[in-house]
């Protein structure tokens, strides 16, 4: 049996979270969807997780789209640190899984607290001034120097949002591979990097000097890369390959579910509030 609840923590203000528990116990895996995304986008990855035995909080971030407080306009990889500090507070998970933007967020708020879950890092942006030169066109490298004439309104994957995601970046040291190694540095548990061999938003020389920091390997999966969402496929094997590093150990090999038992699951949790859909543990 599954249960979900959800609540809406008071610090941050507004941070609307999906728990998801599985009948007798077993570890918490936090799942931290990636930019612009929502809990619901990730459920079929909440799903692959409780189909394999795993309990799962998932949160639609602040100044995101979703249910919780705040405008993407607004959004600033500090803030989103902050919720996931609060997250890894209320829940306490033993995993934490980061996809893309969200991934530099959590090796913050993991460097800045005593946690010592797993971190998998799914497509992980590691050099925020990198990343935005890629998505918006335009070269933050120079551009950080004179900030005052750029616009203030910046097109990153099709959504609009403020300059202040660059110019907070920059202001609490989050926004360059280097920062990034000095985190994960500091991070108490294990890392693991699941990456894609077509990815122009990751460089591979950041991610080979994040993974030199952390002392772990970068799994690297060909022809995946931060357009997964297109193929069901890549998807799939994506977050599978992620799920097996979450669960390494417990598991020989993470069992996926059928994607119509995903779609009826859903719909239970969300009029009944508890499914057997997923089969856990069989």
């Amino acid at each position: 049996m599954i249960t979900l609840t959800t609540t809406t923590l008071p610090d941050p203000p507004g941070l609307v979270v999906d728990q998801f528990r599985v009948a007798g116990g077993g570890p918490t895996a936090l799942v931290l969807p990636g930019f612009g995304r929502t809990a619901d986008e990730f459920f079929f990855f909440t799903a692959l997780l409780l189909h394999n035995g795993l309990s799962v909080v998932v949160a639609d971030f602040r100044h995101h789209p979703g249910r919780s407080s705040g405008d993407i306009l607004g959004f600033t990889v500090s803030e989103q640190a902050r919720d996931i500090v609060a997250l890894l507070g209320a829940f306490g998970p033993d995993v934490v899984l980061a996809t893309s933007l969200s991934f530099r967020s959590a090796l913050r708020a993991l460097a800045e607290t005593p946690s010592a879950s797993t971190l998998v890092g799914i497509v992980p942006v590691v050099s925020l001034i990198n990343t935005c030169t890629v998505v918006t066109g335009i070269d933050w490298h120079e551009a950080q120097h004179d900030l005052d004439h750029q616009p203030r309104v910046l097109d990153v994957d099709g959504f609009a949002v403020g300059i202040a995601l660059v110019e907070d970046a920059l202001e609490h040291d989050l926004a360059t591979s280097e920062s990034s190694c000095v985190d994960v540095a500091r991070v108490a548990g294990p890392v693991h990097l699941v990456a894609g061999s077509s990815d122009p938003w990751v460089d591979a020389v950041d991610l080979r000097s994040l993974a030199d920091a952390a002392g772990c390997d970068v799994t690297t999966l060909d022809g995946a890369g931060h357009d997964f969402s297109r193929s069901l496929r890549r998807a799939r094997t994506l977050f599978t390959t992620a799920a097996g590093r979450a669960i390494a150990g417990r598991s020989a090999e993470v069992r996926s579910p059928l994607l119509n038992d995903v779609i009826e699951a859903r719909a239970e949790l969300l009029l009944e509030g508890s499914t057997t859909r997923l089969d856990v543990g069989a």
